[in-house]
Parts: structure tokens; C-alpha cells; sequence
């Protein structure tokens, strides 16, 4: 179950996002339905800011072309891997609005909102 979203990584570091999200929406579709998370790869790197720069690149690829969704599902992706959830949730709504990402967007904008209700839970308080 992890490797295709280390292979979806390492595309994305190359920045091959086309290929990352050809990967990424048959790896969500065939998640087992008792499976509650997705695999984030941020462990893979040696440190955080390597992440945060592909990220950012990203974000401007996202932006300049800002009518394609599978850019914004990835971008959705990865902000939802390291906790960035309003972007997350900007980027997959606008996924979400695309027929070939609708599936993939809505996995992934339930699992944002588990973890926020397991983190609120965890903390003791509601960030709603």
C-alpha cells in the first residue's frame, strides 16, 4: 500500500506532477474502506525545508495554471501531508469540481476532516 505513494513522491520531487497524479487517484481508489489514512511520505526527507521548497513550487505551478485540477488535487495532497489544511481544503474544492478528480478530491477532503476532528478530540478543544 506504501509504494505508490512513494513512487507519487518522488514524481512529485521531480516534478512530474502529471505522472504523481496518474498514480495518486488509483492509489486512493483502491485504499481498503477501513484504511483511515493515506501515507505521507515526509519522513523521506532528510529535512523538512527540501519539502516545503517542492511544495512552493508547486503552489506557483497551481497558481499560474490555476484551471488545472489535477495540479490542485496534487497541491491539496501534499498541504493535507504536512498539516496545512485550509490550503489543503482550497486546493481539493477545486479538485473536487473536476469529473476525473471528484473521487479522489472527496477521499481525501474526509480524511482532512477526520484528522481535524482527531486532533480537536486529541487537544480537548474545537478549532471550528
Amino acid at each position: 500500500m506504501v509504494l505508490p505513494f512513494a513512487q507519487i513522491q518522488a514524481l512529485f520531487a521531480a516534478e512530474r506532477y502529471s505522472e504523481a497524479v496518474e498514480i495518486l487517484r488509483p492509489a486512493l481508489a483502491n485504499l481498503p474502506p477501513d484504511e483511515q489514512g493515506v501515507f505521507f511520505p515526509r519522513g523521506l526527507y532528510a529535512e523538512d525545508t527540501i519539502l516545503f521548497e517542492q511544495i512552493d513550487r508547486l503552489a506557483e505551478t497551481a497558481k499560474q495554471y490555476s484551471f488545472d485540477a489535477d495540479l490542485q488535487l496534487l497541491l491539496g495532497y501534499q498541504k493535507l501531508g504536512v498539516g496545512q489544511f485550509d490550503e489543503a481544503t482550497a486546493s481539493l474544492t477545486r479538485a473536487s469540481q473536476d469529473v476525473q478528480n471528484e473521487d479522489s478530491a472527496t477521499i481525501l477532503l474526509s480524511l482532512l476532516e477526520k484528522i481535524k476532528a482527531d486532533t480537536a478530540e486529541g487537544t480537548g478543544h474545537d478549532d471550528r
